[in-house]
């Protein structure tokens, strides 16, 4: 993914602003949704995910901002 932003990004020079949640959430208990939702990401895969975000505003010249 890096490889290709760079190549496309070579001549357009596009800044990228990501943003992301910083931690692990819990579903609400009362929440009314039929079925069961998911289990929230474990912190590493947030950690992860983060990560790759903050890379991508950086080899952007953009910004990641964070959501706690």
């Amino acid at each position: 993914i890096f490889e290709w932003l760079e190549d496309q990004n070579a001549s357009r020079k596009v800044r990228i602003d990501t943003f992301g949640f910083t931690r692990a959430g819990a579903w609400p208990e009362k929440l009314p949704v039929p079925g069961k939702p998911p289990p929230p990401p474990a912190p590493e895969q947030v950690e992860v995910f983060v990560d790759f975000l903050k890379q991508i505003a950086k080899k952007t010249g953009g910004v990641f901002r964070p959501i706690k």
